[in-house]
């Protein structure tokens, strides 16, 4: 009997000892795989321990994929950053054709101003700009489904599908208390990011409209043509460039400046790298275009441009959107994206929700409200087109007065659209502006900023 007792509890000292050993062994086996802090690992423990009770007593049967998909995705929903989000396998393609330069949807670049989701430009010939979709409408619903709260990846997502297949955006305008409902027809977005010109005075013009894995060899390209034409100066228009990829940015900005830095990013841990050009620049002088649809990746160009003095920039401030993400791919198919990196201009600047202010503000329609008492080119072009629709009866003069206040006024009863004195008037500029292209489609409207900018380099 005393010797059946002490095989017993050698039985148990053995299966304590076991069980210490791999605990401990678990335990390190954590901290090496995830370089977790102890106490980090009771809390994988216990998410351990509610998973495998899901598993084996939630009252219906589960999908341990769907399971694992939620808590990456409520893991990177705690960190509180709209960029940060997890991606569906779907959407982790579509972000690779994106970047590609090619995918399906509706057409429109969309950011993060002040918690909402907004649209930062409509790209230029898709469905989205051809619907009467705005620079600064707010997303509020896709196909009736409200997406207040939700991260940007989710929203743009929605408004992809099948090319062919309609799409209700639901969209809340500045300065009108109604929502708007559009209906769109997907359909394959190919995007070509770089166009080129030689202007009059042998300016030289350069349009980049994101910056995907191919935009630098065309901007380079493009820059040697220019060149070979015998190009006095330049014109780089980032006007609506939502940004794209940062290491395209900031090899495009390292051909465009002299030696120097271009662009400093910052890590979590304060850790600066900085990325510093090593060529002669441009080396004739140099224009850039931006306005509120300039965003981070674009931000860097105009950042390093102004802070170098390397060039002059023309518009209006641009987004501000000092942000840097990496995207990064599961082992099951889907992904992630992550904040994991700010960025400040070459003097320091952290131009996150600030935006860069040009050296010459100058608008274009759409680029500004108006109030009495305002004055620019601008609303001298608004004078003339209300003039030609029979709504101004005064002179072309640029000051926004009560005449051409009461013009715009005028112009909006007849549309049936509501009117706020200051604010929204920069969409029903717009709006005055499109159906000024349907009843005068053989006058074509003047490009103001990049008039300046033209007059700057041909002085």
């Amino acid at each position: 009997m005393f010797c059946k007792r002490r095989y017993v509890l050698l039985i148990l000292i053995t299966a304590v000892v076991a069980s210490y050993l791999t605990y401990s062994f678990t335990m390190l086996r954590y901290q090496n795989l995830f370089e977790a802090e102890r106490e980090e690992i009771v809390y994988l423990e216990d998410f351990f321990r509610v998973y495998r009770y899901a598993k084996e007593e939630f009252v219906d049967e589960v999908d341990s994929g769907k399971m694992m998909e939620g808590a990456i995705s409520g893991l990177l929903d705690a960190l509180n950053d709209p960029y940060t989000a997890y991606l569906t396998e779907e959407q982790y393609e579509r972000i690779l054709q994106q970047s590609a330069g090619s995918f399906g949807g509706v057409g429109l670049y969309v950011g993060i101003r002040e918690e909402k989701i907004t649209i930062i430009a409509p790209i230029e010939g898709t469905p989205g700009a051809e619907s009467g979709l705005m620079r600064g409408d707010e997303i509020v619903a896709v196909d009736g489904v409200d997406v207040t709260g939700m991260v940007l990846d989710e929203v743009v997502d929605m408004m992809r599908g099948e090319v062919g297949e309609i799409v209700e955006v639901t969209i809340k305008r500045e300065g009108e208390t109604s929502l708007r409902v559009y209906s769109i027809r997907r359909a394959i977005i190919s995007i070509e990011t770089v166009t080129s010109a030689v202007l009059e005075n042998q300016v030289g013009y350069l349009s980049i409209s994101e910056f995907n894995k191919n935009t630098k060899n065309d901007v380079l390209q493009a820059l040697n043509e220019l060149k070979k034409e015998d190009m006095q100066g330049l014109v780089l228009d980032l006007r609506n460039n939502p940004g794209g990829i940062l290491t395209e940015s900031i090899e495009i900005a390292g051909h465009l400046v002299p030696p120097g830095e271009i662009v400093q990013i910052v890590s979590r841990h304060e850790m600066v790298e900085t990325k510093s050009s090593r060529t002669k620049g441009i080396e004739v002088p140099l224009v850039v275009l931006i306005n509120e649809g300039s965003a981070s990746a674009s931000e860097i160009i105009a950042g390093a441009v102004k802070d170098r003095e390397a060039g002059v920039l023309v518009g209006s401030t641009s987004f501000g959107k000092a942000s840097v993400q990496g995207i990064f791919g599961l082992s099951y198919g889907g992904g992630f994206k992550m904040t994991t990196d700010r960025y400040l201009t070459p003097k320091g600047t952290l131009i996150q929700g600030q935006g860069i202010d040009p050296h010459y503000h100058v608008y274009d329609l759409g680029d500004r409200s108006y109030a009495v008492g305002d004055f620019g080119e601008d609303i001298k072009q608004l004078q003339a087109m209300l003039y030609d629709m029979d709504y101004y009866k005064g002179f072309v003069h640029g000051d926004y007065d009560e005449k051409t206040r009461d013009a715009l006024y005028d112009f909006l009863i007849q549309e049936e659209i509501e009117y706020d004195e200051q604010v929204g008037t920069r969409f029903h500029a717009l709006l005055i502006a499109n159906n000024y292209r349907e009843r005068f489609p053989e006058k074509e409207m003047e490009d103001l900023v990049l008039k300046k900018g033209i007059e700057l380099l041909s002085r």
